[in-house]
């Protein structure tokens, strides 16, 4: 800011030359010479008076900032602004008329905390008070469609569509509007041959590694489970598969129902009523009587989760059960990527099925085996019991409706 205001003579006349700039270590500042102003007087009455405008610069810890007011405050940097920080320097603005916050980041880190939160205020649109702008892309994810004979090499030979290529000049000009002006499209062509490709989708194209709020939507985006809701007209199909899944402390459980809609073909998955509730003695039950009133298919259950302390219960009631295997929990996680990604699955929506959608946007992934990938129940902070039942019930019903016999369910 010193190079800044001795380089313009418009600056350089407005900062005085005795305590115009100071420099001394947890001090330094800029003041202004006064100017006119209108401020609140007595009986809220705008008075005009002169006023000598100040920049301050606060070295950022727990503390700072805290006793100190002012009437706009910039965080530089917001991508390692943390919530502490915040937390002694915003309420001290309290008391002043029409304050301003502002955030200045580059892309977030998973510890960004405090920006992720204005960001996702911003992204929602529903806050009047808040102004959010945001250059980026929108990047591949795990999910995209890939050919090795077809797509870009940079872009681990994706296919897709849908998101930006980190290769395309079209996704750098998206991400950076100095490009062309400031910076040069050969110049971001040698970042990206010359630096790691994480950190050029974090600094060149603002596709940041966010941390997850309750609904993180880590697993899935919002956008593609959305693109799965669907009506269901004249209600549930045969033939049916139920799966059953249990919290890791067994204090609830949930039995999920999967089946095929004749018009078109889509899976839906759904939780049948009042079949999502506290404890597990009442699953037993539960799952008898929609035995007898459905005749499913199959009845899955996780052999190597907290549900199976309900195999030897249901087994001596006469239920037989797919056990699946984790190896099979992760083919039933791919299969139910798989298919939100082609719109192959259907569900209710927010209205007719809010716990499924809830247990979704939350779900965290864990590693299984050698590459593979399956719903993490323990690390996941919230119950998604009735996504993993879901996922189950899905897997079930893919695996045996090739030999489902339509005499089956007449009785």
């Amino acid at each position: 800011m010193k190079d800044r205001i001795a380089n313009s003579p418009e600056l350089s006349r407005r900062v005085p030359a005795r305590g115009g700039v100071i420099t001394s270590h947890g001090e330094e500042a800029i003041n202004l010479r006064p100017t006119s102003a209108l401020i609140f007087g007595a009986g809220k009455k705008l008075v005009r008076k002169p006023v000598a405008p100040r920049l301050r610069f606060l070295a950022r810890s727990r503390g700072s900032g805290r006793s100190f007011t002012c009437n706009c405050l910039v965080w530089d940097e917001a991508m390692i602004l943390t919530v502490d920080q915040v937390g002694a320097s915003m309420p001290t603005m309290s008391a002043v008329p029409n304050p301003q916050l502002w955030y200045l980041a580059s892309a977030g880190y998973p510890d960004s905390t405090q920006l992720a939160s204005v960001r996702r205020r911003g992204i929602r649109g529903d806050d009047d008070r808040l102004a959010y702008f945001e250059w980026s892309i929108r990047p591949h994810n795990e999910m995209c469609p890939r050919d090795e004979r077809v797509g870009r090499r940079s872009n681990e030979f994706i296919v897709c569509t849908e998101h930006d290529d980190r290769d395309d000049p079209a996704s750098w000009a998206k991400a950076n509007p100095a490009l062309g002006y400031r910076i040069t499209a050969d110049h971001v062509a040698w970042e990206l041959g010359s630096m790691p490709a994480d950190a050029f989708n974090v600094e060149r194209l603002g596709a940041g590694h966010w941390p997850t709020d309750e609904e993180g939507w880590i697993a899935v985006s919002e956008e593609q489970w959305n693109a799965c809701e669907t009506q269901v007209l004249g209600g549930t199909a045969t033939p049916v598969c139920f799966a059953v899944d249990v919290t890791p402390d067994l204090t609830a459980a949930c039995i999920s129902v999967a089946w095929q809609r004749p018009s078109d073909g889509i899976i839906i998955v759904e939780i049948p009523q009042d079949c999502f509730r506290p404890g597990t003695a009442w699953v037993v039950p539960r799952l008898l009587e929609l035995r007898r009133k459905w005749k499913p298919l199959g009845i899955a259950v996780p052999k190597t989760a907290p549900a199976s302390a309900l195999i030897d219960d249901a087994e001596n009631h006469g239920i037989d059960l797919m056990k699946a295997t984790a190896s099979e929990e992760a083919q039933a996680f791919t299969l139910m990527i798989t298919a939100i990604r082609d719109k192959q699955l259907g569900h209710l929506g927010p209205d007719e099925a809010p716990y499924l959608r809830s247990a979704v946007a939350r779900a965290e992934t864990r590693d299984i085996g050698d590459g593979m990938r399956g719903w993490s129940r323990k690390n996941t902070a919230s119950d998604i019991t009735p996504l993993t039942s879901a996922t189950l019930a899905h897997w079930a019903f893919n695996r045996l409706r090739r030999n489902y016999n339509p005499l089956h369910s007449i009785g």
